[in-house]
């Protein structure tokens, strides 16, 4: 009868790494419109910076957009017009109410002014 040999082995290394943190790129980007998209870098009521892309070609805009603008659901509209990727760093930034009439809004206003040039 065979037995089984139930030895474990463990080999552990350590390394020691320099690393070398370097600091990101602090030159804000020009608002720009590519592709029917304009993106600009806007800064939340709670400090946290980030590029807020709106849909600018009115082609390109959600089907549900129609039915927010005949409900009047303006956050709804305000939404409805930025990219689902801002969508969800505005979630994940924990961005509010106050943040898209005060900060969102006015970039999405921009937007649609400086597409309709």
């Amino acid at each position: 009868m065979a037995t089984a040999n139930n030895k474990t082995t463990r080999k552990t290394t350590t390394k020691a790494e320099d690393v070398e943190v370097l600091d990101a790129d602090t030159t804000p980007e020009k608002p720009a419109i590519v592709d029917g998209i304009y993106t600009e870098e806007a800064t939340l009521t709670n400090g946290v910076s980030l590029k807020i892309e709106v849909i600018v070609d009115k082609d390109q805009l959600p089907a549900s957009m129609s039915s927010l603008v005949f409900e009047g659901n303006l956050e709804g509209m305000i939404l409805a017009q930025v990219t689902p990727l801002t969508r969800k760093l505005l979630d994940l930034t924990g961005a509010t109410r106050k943040d898209l009439h005060e900060v969102i809004a006015p970039v999405v206003q921009r937007g649609t002014e400086l597409a309709g040039e």
